[in-house]
């Protein structure tokens, strides 16, 4: 069995990698969604900036909740 291909991908810095958790557990954003809105906006930090407005947009009475990560894991 051949490792190659596992690690094809691309790696994710630490602020990056914070900016992708806090997305994913944003109200109301599952994989879908999560994914469409990387691909829309090019990275999780614009798309965390859109989803209050894309909330009220789209009729939120209350804007979304992101749960926020802090660098030494509170």
């Amino acid at each position: 069995m051949s490792d190659k291909g596992l690690n094809d991908g691309f790696r994710l810095s630490d602020e990056q990698r914070l900016d992708w958790l806090q997305l994913i557990r944003s109200d109301n954003i599952g994989p879908r969604t999560f994914r469409a809105l990387i691909n829309h906006y090019g990275g999780a930090r614009a798309a965390l900036n859109a989803v209050p407005d894309l909330a009220r947009r789209g009729g939120a009475a209350t804007v979304a909740s992101i749960r926020v990560l802090m660098p030494n894991g509170s």
